[in-house]
């Protein structure tokens, strides 16, 4: 996994080798030969003023469906990050696993997705249970965990989120599966 590895490479025989951290993105992308540009605002604001990235550092995009783009920054600016394609990897897509939680109070919920992305989970399903006390959550909110959990994690398959189930359906749903 690329993001808690060091990475050794050179790109001619006479660079010297380095170790760095390579940070992943899961973001839209514009590409246009060698050449990739990052759209998504918040990614770009990542980039630019969170981590401070520069040109000729490295990072992972990836379009959350299997397939990771090393590419070499040749622009970090506040409206424009570009890059170059260094690498293209196509990630083999996991065995599905799907799990049922049921909506929890306060931000256990977020928690519990959480982790359930950093183990690998391809669907999650929020459940409405007969003792379920809080109804309903930020779609949004989650979402954004949920993408955030799989780049952390170092995953190129982002999870489905599905809608709001009750604990029939869910078991219904198992067994015909």
């Amino acid at each position: 996994i690329y993001t808690d590895v060091p990475v050794v490479h050179s790109l001619h025989a006479h660079d010297k080798i380095k170790s760095m951290k390579i940070h992943r993105f899961i973001s839209q992308y514009d590409t246009d030969k060698n050449t990739i540009t990052i759209k998504d605002k918040e990614t770009l604001f990542q980039i630019v003023n969170v981590l401070k990235l520069e040109s000729g550092e490295h990072i992972i995009l990836s379009d959350g469906n299997g397939i990771d783009k090393e590419i070499i920054l040749t622009e970090a600016h506040k409206k424009n990050v570009a890059g170059t394609l260094y690498r293209e990897t196509t990630i083999e897509k996991p065995l599905t696993l799907h799990a049922y939680i049921a909506l929890l109070k306060k931000d256990n919920l977020e928690l519990a997705i959480q982790k359930m992305v950093e183990l690998g989970v391809t669907d999650i399903t929020p459940m409405v249970t007969t003792r379920t006390i809080k109804k309903g959550y930020n779609k949004e909110r989650l979402e954004k965990i949920i993408k955030e959990a799989t780049e952390q994690s170092g995953q190129s398959y982002l999870p489905a989120l599905h809608s709001e189930t009750t604990f029939l359906h869910a078991i219904d749903y198992a067994q015909g599966n």
